[in-house]
């Protein structure tokens, strides 16, 4: 895994030479294995290396031969074997054992249509010199992060993190109220939007050609619900066998390659799948946090069963140093207090290996979250997704107290304009189309990524697998919820992989003990602190002391995150209306 950094110089002001240099050292934790910067005519390309593929021969920023294409691309191409023997068979030459040269040589054959070919997660740009185009693409779910801003002398600036783009020195942020308020309502900000009005992410599965300091977008790829008709069996057996192809592939590294376990289904299959696919054991991880966060004994019983070389660490969490390193982190707020126990475990395991499989993707694409059960049993009259959003989040409750004065941003219709489906998505499949658009890629797969990538480590999700997902997405959501069973069809097709405890267990989400962490004194003092009169928090929602008392834990969490987030950041505040 790696960062990428790309300036395109919009006008006859020199952008200063060491901007794409300082842009390419805030991505060092993404790559610490190498840093890189090209300046081209029109185009400066900065890269940090994170070495998993051919490590001697995929240095990047990558030319083709005739020196016009150069790319940087952060990610992994699970299917570029394949592809590259396609390529070959069609004239195509190459140079190194790298997906990176795989996915160059893809594009100047295909051009954009190589991207729906493309199973795994990446974001990347090229530029072609001689017709000064820049494109660049982020994959189907949203895995890697990708971001622009626009400078106000017209110099376009990309990276693979915010705070690579406040970096260049030539963006100076804002913040946006609207997604202020979609925060406060879903505890993440929405994935097409980022919490500065001046800094948008490119959305998954979306492609972006630059020309002339100008932008068209693309939307390469949806996700297509309850086409099949398949028997339930046949859907069975076609899911055990694309999950093993999938964890198969995602083995595939020139390091070795080990597994988040938490002993619930989902990390439990992976691990299972991977010890029926190696020699060797595999190398699973696994942390406890005492009382309040302790999985380790059924994280212990799948890894006896397994016969994986099982790593587990019990600590304790000191939550004040965690809130402040979470601010620096995430270049957003973000409420999702399991952010914590999952940089601490990517902490541990990244101190043996580069790259882990996990079990992200499963409850979205299978169905596992406890709000369906919610769902399944009202079975409502009127929209599932206005009744799926308003009982899985807050977004639609009024939050015009805490802004004061009737200023609440539009936040709820924003979000219905982007996340709404139409009328083609019916029933359970209104619910799983929003949590796989919006909250998969907005807070469990951004969550997952920051909180890796800040050790450089690479994370990999088998049950977002291209064939996978799109197979059993497109499965009819009456087979997915037999039964108004949660995973209905992953346990079908692999509970002979668990053991006993494991196929009794009920969801358990990695989710962190809120109330008991704002207990803390140190916490309280921060809380204190942020809610001081003269805070930038109560700068931007001056409703917040008369609510306060009645903050329910997870809000106050929120508020309180979004306070230590703003004390690094107050210059954003500037231009409020």
């Amino acid at each position: 895994m790696c960062g990428i950094a790309v300036i395109l110089p919009g006008s006859a002001v020199e952008v200063p030479p060491f901007a794409i240099a300082r842009m390419t050292a805030a991505l060092a934790h993404r790559g610490p294995d190498a840093q890189a910067v090209v300046r081209l005519p029109g185009c400066h390309l900065g890269h940090t290396r994170l070495s998993i593929i051919d490590l001697a021969g995929g240095g990047q920023p990558m030319g083709d031969p005739s020196g016009r294409f150069h790319i940087v691309f952060n990610g992994e191409i699970y299917n570029y074997r394949g592809l590259r023997r396609e390529l070959e068979a069609e004239g195509c030459a190459f140079r190194t054992h790298s997906d990176t040269e795989v996915l160059l040589q893809g594009y100047l054959r295909h051009g954009d249509r190589i991207l729906p070919r493309l199973n795994g997660q990446f974001t990347f740009a090229i530029w072609d010199s001689a017709e000064r185009v820049l494109f660049t693409a982020r994959d189907r779910f949203g895995e890697k992060p990708l971001y622009w801003a626009r400078s106000a002398s017209g110099d376009v600036v990309i990276a693979s993190e915010i705070k690579a783009i406040l970096a260049s020195g030539l963006i100076a942020p804002r913040i946006d109220p609207v997604s202020v308020d979609a925060y406060l309502g879903l505890f993440y900000v929405p994935p097409g939007r980022s919490i500065y009005a001046n800094v948008h992410p490119l959305s998954p599965a979306h492609a972006m050609k630059w020309s002339g300091g100008e932008a068209t977008t693309d939307c390469y790829w949806r996700p297509r619900f309850g086409g099949s008709g398949i028997s339930e069996p046949e859907a069975v057996e076609q899911i055990r066998t694309l999950l093993t192809r999938a964890v198969r592939r995602q083995m595939v590294a020139d390091v070795p390659v080990g597994a988040f376990l938490s002993g619930g289904l989902d990390s439990s299959t992976i691990v299972a799948l991977m010890s029926r696919e190696s020699s060797q054991p595999a190398q699973t991880y696994a942390v406890g946090f005492g009382d309040l966060i302790n999985e380790l004994p059924f994280a212990r019983e799948v890894a006896r069963a397994c016969h994986s070389d099982h790593h587990e660490l019990q600590m304790d969490i000191d939550v004040p140093a965690m809130l402040s390193a979470m601010a620096d982190v995430y270049d957003e707020p973000l409420a999702d207090s399991s952010n914590i126990p999952t940089y601490l475990v990517a902490e541990y395991a990244r101190r043996h290996v580069k790259v882990v499989l996990s079990g992200d993707g499963g409850d979205e694409i299978f169905g596992g979250y406890d709000w369906y059960t919610k769902l399944l049993d009202a079975r409502p009259d009127g929209d599932w997704w206005e009744n799926h959003v308003a009982s899985a989040s807050g977004l639609l409750f009024d939050r015009s107290a805490l802004w004061g004065d009737g200023r609440q941003p539009p936040a709820a219709a924003a979000v219905r304009e982007v996340y709404r489906p139409g009328a083609y998505v019916a029933g359970m499949d209104r619910a799983s189309h929003f949590d796989v658009a919006c909250y998969l890629a907005g807070d469990i797969l951004m969550k997952v990524d920051r909180a890796a990538m800040a050790h450089g480590l690479e994370t990999r999700a088998p049950f977002l697998d291209a064939d996978l997902a799109d197979f059993v997405l497109g499965l009819p959501w009456q087979m997915r919820f037999q039964g108004g069973r949660l995973k209905h069809l992953l346990r079908e097709a692999c509970e002979d992989l668990w053991p006993a405890s494991v196929r009794g267990r009920g969801k358990q989400g990695f989710g962190a003990p809120v109330r008991h962490w704002l207990e803390n004194p140190e916490v309280g003092a921060m809380w204190d602190r942020v809610t001081r009169p003269d805070s930038p928090l109560l700068a931007l929602l001056p409703g917040l002391p008369k609510v306060a008392p009645e903050l329910r834990p997870q809000r106050k969490w929120s508020l309180l995150c979004l306070g230590l987030w703003l004390e690094r950041r107050g210059e954003c505040l500037a231009k409020l209306p």
